[in-house]
């Protein structure tokens, strides 16, 4: 596990909490703060509250296991201009022989992320040289949410052909309006306050049936680790209360594979089950580490893939920030 020339742990949260790191930086931001987020197993009704881990960059690395590193790059001419990369190579084979991830996630946030950043290009470069520095030829890396602009750059450093080029584009919403809700709290159809329907999470034995229909690809081990965090509404009357409307979390906090049952849109359904998953969200931030001075500061995130004009439509009725650059989740063998 490598620490390289990093800052404070809680300045740097706070720098990529800001603008203008913000918004790009969410990803990566929420990946450092999941390792203090309180588990599963924590919950109001506990005798004792859970273990907070040390504030520190050693209890990311430790979360995310070995060979992992995370590195802070400054350019030459201007001190100011930063970049921050967290890399985790594939974890260890597993002991009951389930296939597990065979590439490295590359996970990068920016000083100043926009387009017309003189500093941004520069930076990816030193950073791709370092990625090759650190890991064997042949290896095959992710980076997860590349932005547009510097695709480029990527298919000059690797091997063949870029994999998984598919654009799609972020929002964000602040947690505070998105726990308040928009739609969900003020909607047309409280279809909520009737009885029939139930705020709830997802059970794990139901996960590999809302990605299929969802039409997701993803493996539910995926999303065991935040499956605490998830929200469903449950339809009371029906055969074991199945779930009709949902939201998984992705790795970094996102929202994965939102989706209503046709049957039942035109409900607001898909805005009752964000803004629950929001409330889990704000429940977890509020028991971060006060040194992080984050509390009452989150933010929700989702991409809304390039070609799905009703994802797109949903974010912007309910007054989510749009980024008008998208971003690549690419591959490459270096």
């Amino acid at each position: 596990m490598t620490l390289s020339s990093l800052p404070p742990l809680a300045g740097h949260l706070s720098q990529l909490s800001q603008r203008p790191s913000l918004p790009q930086s969410l990803n990566l931001l929420h990946l450092l703060l999941v390792p203090f987020l309180p588990p599963p197993s924590s919950s109001s009704s506990s005798s004792s509250s859970p273990t907070v881990p040390p504030p520190t960059w050693e209890t990311i690395l430790n979360h995310y296991g070995p060979n992992t590193s995370i590195h802070h790059l400054t350019l030459p001419s201007d001190s100011s201009a930063w970049a921050t990369l967290l890399l985790r190579p594939p974890p260890p084979p597993s002991s009951n022989g389930v296939p597990g991830r065979t590439f490295s996630k590359l996970s990068l946030a920016f000083s100043d992320p926009s387009p017309t950043s003189e500093s941004r290009e520069p930076l990816f470069k030193e950073m791709m040289d370092l990625v090759n520095e650190l890991l064997p030829k042949g290896s095959e890396i992710y980076f997860c949410g590349l932005p547009d602009s510097l695709i480029g750059v990527f298919e000059e450093e690797v091997k063949g052909e870029v994999k998984g080029k598919f654009r799609s584009y972020k929002v964000q919403l602040s947690l505070e309006e998105a726990v308040e809700g928009k739609k969900s709290g003020g909607g047309k159809v409280k279809v909520l306050e009737e009885g029939r329907f139930e705020r709830s999470v997802l059970r794990e034995e139901e996960v590999q049936k809302v990605l299929t229909l969802a039409q997701r690809p993803n493996p539910p081990s995926d999303f065991t680790p935040t499956l605490h965090l998830s929200s469903c509404i449950r339809d009371l009357e029906t055969p074991g209360q199945e779930p009709i409307s949902w939201a998984l979390v992705y790795d970094d906090l996102s929202v994965a594979a939102l989706h209503t049952l046709p049957t039942y849109r035109s409900l607001s359904l898909a805005s009752h089950t964000v803004q629950n998953l929001a409330v889990h969200l704000q429940d977890a931030f509020d028991q971060l580490p006060e040194e992080f001075g984050l509390k009452g500061t989150g933010w929700i995130a989702a991409d809304w893939d390039d070609g799905n004009p009703a994802g797109k439509g949903f974010f912007a009725r309910e007054g989510w920030e749009l980024l008008e650059e998208g971003v690549r989740w690419a591959k490459g063998v270096l």
